[in-house]
């Protein structure tokens, strides 16, 4: 039987009427269900995977404001509520839950310089790509 990669992408982008959550929630779902090998999740996407995959462990970033640099830090706490594990990183750093195969990064969950944002996600790339290997 030959092996198979797959890679899912979700980023939170919900400035309108949520829609996007419950499809990306729907995806995550039936990603879960069908035995997907690895997912990556930035901004509030990771809150996602914390709902359906209870135990996984991901980031949004820091759970304090940290005068306004993490204006959303609340949703480490929700994240914790849901039975999965909030890690800290900022926002230049990706964060990989190498049992669920899952990785994440904060992106725009902080107020900061695009470029720093780029750095973030393009670690979360490389943790893909380690994962892969």
């Amino acid at each position: 039987m030959a092996s198979r990669a797959e890679l899912h992408v979700l980023s939170g982008c919900g400035v309108y009427d949520g829609s996007e959550v419950h499809e990306s929630s729907a995806v995550l779902v039936h990603l879960s269900r069908s035995g997907a090998d690895i997912s990556m999740l930035c901004c509030i996407a990771p809150v996602l995977a914390a709902r359906v995959l209870p135990g996984c462990e991901v980031t949004v970033g820091q759970d304090k404001d940290d005068g306004g640099s993490w204006p959303y830090a609340g949703t480490a706490g929700a994240i914790a509520t849901m039975g999965a594990k909030h890690v800290n990183k900022n926002v230049d750093e990706a964060y990989t839950d190498s049992k669920n195969k899952i990785v994440t990064t904060p992106a725009f969950m902080c107020e900061t310089k695009f470029h720093e944002i780029f750095d973030g996600v393009g670690k979360m790339i490389d943790g893909v790509l380690k994962l892969l290997r």
